[in-house]
């Protein structure tokens, strides 16, 4: 099942409490355009869409601040399953890490607790001695 992340986000020790709409009309006052302020848009071309970047805390209007693998997750090898490690940055967004053998179909993982601001561990269900190929992603919604 998948887990929402539902406490208080904080960077640089100040607690960050806004919904996607205040952070919008934050970064895009005035500016009502889904190409811009939508939650898949990417008005900077950085590569991030909106969504991606409110949800990792990045800023979405500087180029130069896109959201990268380093923000989002780590995959690694424990015995014979993949993990993926990531931390969540903001309450009200539902992260979720999901598997595929193909890259067509995918499937939700178990989620542990989720808490702002701490690492969390996702280990694949599937190990790779039971298959050839095997892919995790990390999903961002709200």
């Amino acid at each position: 099942p998948r887990e929402n992340c539902a406490s208080t986000a904080s960077t640089a020790g100040t607690p960050v409490a806004e919904d996607m709409a205040t952070w919008q009309a934050q970064h895009w006052p005035g500016i009502s355009n889904p190409a811009v302020i939508g939650p898949l848009a990417d008005p900077d071309g950085d590569g991030s869409p909106n969504l991606l970047e409110y949800a990792f805390l990045k800023d979405p209007t500087n180029p130069n601040d896109p959201v990268n693998s380093s923000d989002l997750a780590a995959v690694t090898i424990a015995g014979f399953a993949l993990q993926l490690t990531f931390t969540p940055r903001r309450a009200g967004i539902t992260y979720s890490v999901e598997g595929s053998s193909d890259l067509a179909t995918w499937t939700s993982l178990p989620m542990p607790p989720l808490a702002l601001d701490q690492a969390v561990t996702v280990t694949d269900n599937v190990t790779l001695a039971t298959t050839q190929r095997r892919f995790l992603r990390l999903r961002v919604s709200q």
